[in-house]
């Protein structure tokens, strides 16, 4: 048996029963104050099998999967309003308001419409990889997609994710979940996250945020400029990592760098003594 399909055999089999709640499959583990993991667009909860347990060391972790993906059911439309509530609730109903929410990717654009939806269940909010501007694809790429999902979903996938991720291993694993994830809903996400964006609502979030780059998010030399297309202008309490020499998948790529940036954030946030009073 190869590398690949053992590693794989692996992944797929590291996914346990998930508890539910109003919709959203998730697994706690660990004890101490709350971070919430939301996975890339096509994964599930297993993308933080290395991350989910590190953390769990000093924090209770809820790593949830979002609709449509993994055990969530898939949603009737996709709007991330309507799952930053529902993952807002999901911490409010577990006892871990204000949690840190640490989103990847598709993941990233959806915790910071957290604070929005609940500013007393967020204390802070980590993005990996992602803007949080509306997504700049004209509606030809769109259709394109579409076209080539429908064609042939799993060819569809492998073409959708290999240019940012490193190398075929990466994409096979991610299309062992994606393909689970039915097309209209994969669908559904991107075209919300092109037509919609949190950036009309800036001023409601008033918790920390910090952003790690890969190598892929930058295409100039003038990184403001393009932080400001990316929605990040006017945020209160903003910050900036890079990991050069990663794509993506940066916590794959790098994982001890990148846990290192999220311990740091962590401290940072947990020093400052930002928690604030739950309101129910």
């Amino acid at each position: 048996m190869s590398m690949l399909m053992t590693s794989l055999l692996l992944f797929a089999a590291s996914a346990g029963p998930a508890t539910s709640y109003r919709g959203l499959a998730y697994e706690r583990t660990g004890s101490g104050p709350g971070v919430v993991l939301l996975h890339c667009l096509g994964g599930d909860r297993t993308v933080w099998d290395q991350e989910a347990p590190r953390l769990a060391k000093t924090h209770t972790v809820l790593n949830v999967e979002l609709p449509g993906h993994g055990q969530s059911p898939a949603p009737a439309r996709v709007n991330f309003s309507e799952i930053a509530h529902q993952v807002t609730k999901l911490i409010r109903d577990q006892g871990l308001a204000p949690a840190v929410v640490i989103g990847h990717s598709i993941g990233g654009t959806l915790a910071a419409w957290t604070p929005v939806a609940d500013s007393g269940a967020v204390k802070a909010v980590l993005i990996v990889d992602s803007s949080i501007a509306a997504l700049p694809w004209p509606q030809k790429a769109l259709n394109d997609l579409r076209k080539s999902l429908t064609a042939n979903y799993v060819a569809g996938l492998r073409s959708f994710y290999a240019p940012v991720a490193n190398g075929p291993a990466q994409v096979e694993r991610l299309i062992s979940t994606a393909r689970h994830v039915p097309r209209e809903t994969f669908l559904g996400y991107l075209e919300f996250a092109v037509h919609n964006s949190v950036v009309k609502d800036l001023r409601k979030i008033n918790v920390p945020v910090e952003m790690i780059a890969s190598d892929l998010f930058f295409q100039t030399s003038n990184h403001k400029k393009e932080l400001a297309e990316a929605g990040y202008d006017g945020l209160k309490d903003f910050s900036l990592e890079e990991m050069p020499g990663t794509k993506h998948w940066v916590y794959w790529d790098q994982p001890q760098r990148y846990a290192s940036l999220v311990d740091a954030f962590l401290r940072r946030v947990e020093a400052a003594g930002e928690r604030r009073p739950s309101t129910r």
